[in-house]
């Protein structure tokens, strides 16, 4: 395996942990703070800052995507990993469900799977790009 996937590879697992620290660990202690380009963009997009967490689901799951695609998980079967990566974005919520000052939320889900397969996507199209460019 050369050094990039193995960094890949690596950054993935990292982002991972993140993700899921942050899906199952302790809430916010203000459900309203945000990054305030998140909660810009979710003004933008969704007509209500206040829906920034929809934009941090989406970036999360896209750099996931990106990173599984970079780390050539699963060579041979391209859809696994964006798949694999929408259900475990569901999973969480359904745990979400079950801890205190947590709900799960069908929105952030589908904000999890629609950024996994964008990243992944990016990623696999940056990709081709460059191998193109090459020959």
């Amino acid at each position: 395996m050369d050094n990039a996937k193995l960094l890949f590879r690596g950054a993935f697992v990292v982002l991972l942990g993140v993700t899921t620290y942050a899906s199952v660990g302790s809430p916010p202690s203000d459900d309203s703070s945000g990054v305030e380009l998140a909660r810009m963009l979710a003004a933008l997009i969704f007509g209500d800052p206040d829906q920034a967490d929809k934009i941090g689901h989406f970036a999360f799951y896209a750099a996931l995507g990106a990173l599984a695609r970079l780390a050539s998980f699963f060579p041979g079967r391209f859809w696994a990993a964006p798949v694999l990566l929408a259900a475990y974005g569901a999973l969480l919520e359904i745990v979400q469900y079950f801890l205190s000052g947590r709900s799960a939320d069908v929105i952030d889900g589908l904000a999890n799977a629609s950024g996994a397969l964008t990243g992944f996507a990016g990623a696999a199209a940056i990709l081709a790009f460059a191998s193109r460019r090459r020959t």
